[in-house]
């Protein structure tokens, strides 16, 4: 059985003392770590080692900036941005169309959320395949070993120096599109190149949409309004996340994901838990049927995609994503009566002013 790799406190050649210290910056979205060794005297017994090396511990926290050619765009300046574009496209929809209102927002909120768990799905699944990796092969020396995890001295020089462990070759700034973006647009912009292919991509899902939705939504409300105050701008969002994800299967995962909630929203809808006079129980049964055919086509999905020891991670991964952010977007629209226009529309407003509160007073 081979020997676990080198981890917290754990003493080396020459008595060097590794400690392992999470930084908050790309390489910690790569799966990337910093070895942090201080070089001690031999006479230091290892506990004492161990104990200094833990006192040492630090993590670096930097502000996520975005870098579009040669700009740098801060935070505050992205909030502002944002602020200024989707305030007043989410208060027209709001007071235009608070039926389709209440869904637009859920759907956007669970897309988005959807993708952010798709990486961290997606790198703790790598995780787990190098783990399983190293237990695979054959033992070797411990020279072998040390070359094998990657440790490059940093500062040979001086007493202090740094290394750097790799858990994963994960480029947290190369989604599906980074090939296509590299062949086909100027530098290999990937916000251009997503931009353009998200809107032949959320055609299609609109033309589909348009015929199984229609089906489903309540017959007060009128085509034309729903599809373009919901449909169009909800599936060009589900476009863009999906041309932003780590793998090809998580692009797939992240659209049908999106499709079956958009599906249960306009069911449940239809008998919302608000309306305590609705007591149909043919809703339930369709939602929940909406819901085990949602399920068991990820499942399939992921058994035709993944291999064996990584079937039962990455179907968990999937199914607990779906469950956990859906299940909440879903919650929240259930709770809306939209049938009350003008308390629809104070709701809404509310919410949103208290949803971006929360998130500008994390930037400052």
């Amino acid at each position: 059985m081979r020997e676990p790799p080198l981890l917290h406190g754990s003493v080396v050649d020459s008595g060097v003392v590794v400690l392992l210290t999470p930084v908050y910056e790309a390489s910690a979205d790569a799966g990337s770590f910093t070895l942090r060794e201080e070089a001690t005297s031999s006479r230091h017994s290892p506990a004492a080692l161990s104990s200094a090396s833990w006192g040492s511990a630090s993590r670096v926290w930097r502000s996520p900036t975005l870098h579009i050619g040669s700009f740098v765009v801060t935070p505050s300046t992205q909030r502002l941005v944002s602020g200024m574009l989707l305030v007043p496209a989410v208060m027209i929809s709001i007071w235009y169309a608070p039926q389709e209102a209440v869904m637009l927002l859920g759907s956007i909120a669970t897309t988005v959320a959807s993708y952010e768990f798709a990486w961290l799905a997606f790198r703790f699944a790598r995780r787990v395949e190098r783990l399983f990796s190293y237990y695979e092969q054959p033992a070797r020396s411990v020279q072998e070993e040390q070359r094998s995890i990657h440790l490059s001295r940093g500062n040979s020089d001086s007493e202090e120096g740094s290394w750097s462990f790799s858990s994963g070759d994960v480029d947290p700034h190369a989604g599906v599109v980074a090939p296509i973006a590299g062949v086909l647009f100027y530098r290999g912009n990937q916000w251009l190149a997503a931009l353009v292919l998200a809107l032949p991509t959320s055609m299609i899902l609109v033309g589909i949409d348009g015929k199984v939705l229609d089906l489903v939504r309540p017959t007060d409300h009128n085509l034309e309004t729903f599809v373009w105050a919901y449909l169009v701008p909800t599936r060009y969002v589900a476009a863009l996340c999906g041309w932003f994800a780590p793998s090809w299967s998580w692009t797939v995962l992240i659209l049908w994901q999106s499709e079956v909630f958009s599906v249960m929203a306009v069911l449940v809808q239809s008998c919302p838990i608000a309306v305590f006079t609705c007591t149909s129980t043919a809703n339930s049964n369709y939602l929940f049927t909406v819901f085990v055919v949602g399920c068991v086509a990820m499942l399939l999905f992921c058994a035709s995609t993944s291999s064996d020891r990584m079937l039962v991670v990455h179907a968990a991964l999937a199914v607990t994503g779906f469950v956990f952010v859906h299940g909440l977007g879903l919650s929240m629209v259930s709770l809306l009566d939209v049938s009350d226009l003008e308390r629809s529309r104070a709701i809404l407003t509310l919410l949103l002013t208290i949803f971006w509160s929360a998130q500008t007073s994390a930037w400052v």
